[in-house]
């Protein structure tokens, strides 16, 4: 029986209160988790990382100013290649299909 009024099965601080885990912790925890399922999987193949990376070219430009175009942020609201004028931009267009 349980007299403490918390359930035993969640763990307590000192002072009583429920351990909390940070958001960052439970980020770096997860992280470490799907590196550790990876890279044994990674390790077991001939290729080098070049080799498996090699359609991903980066080719510099002339430094001619980009066309003029907006897309949608991340947040939802519309980004100009102009407002990103003087700074180094790199588009990568993903897709879950």
């Amino acid at each position: 029986m349980c007299t403490s009024g918390h359930d035993e099965a969640t763990p307590a601080s000192a002072n009583g209160k429920r351990a909390r885990v940070s958001p960052r912790r439970a980020a770096v925890t997860l992280a470490l988790a799907v590196l550790a399922a990876i890279v044994p999987s990674a390790a077991g193949r001939a290729d080098p990382l070049s080799d498996l990376l090699f359609d991903l070219q980066f080719v510099p430009l002339d430094r001619q100013p980009a066309p003029g175009f907006t897309l949608a942020g991340l947040d939802g609201k519309p980004v100009s290649v102009g407002q990103l004028k003087g700074r180094v931009v790199l588009l990568y267009f993903w897709a879950t299909w």
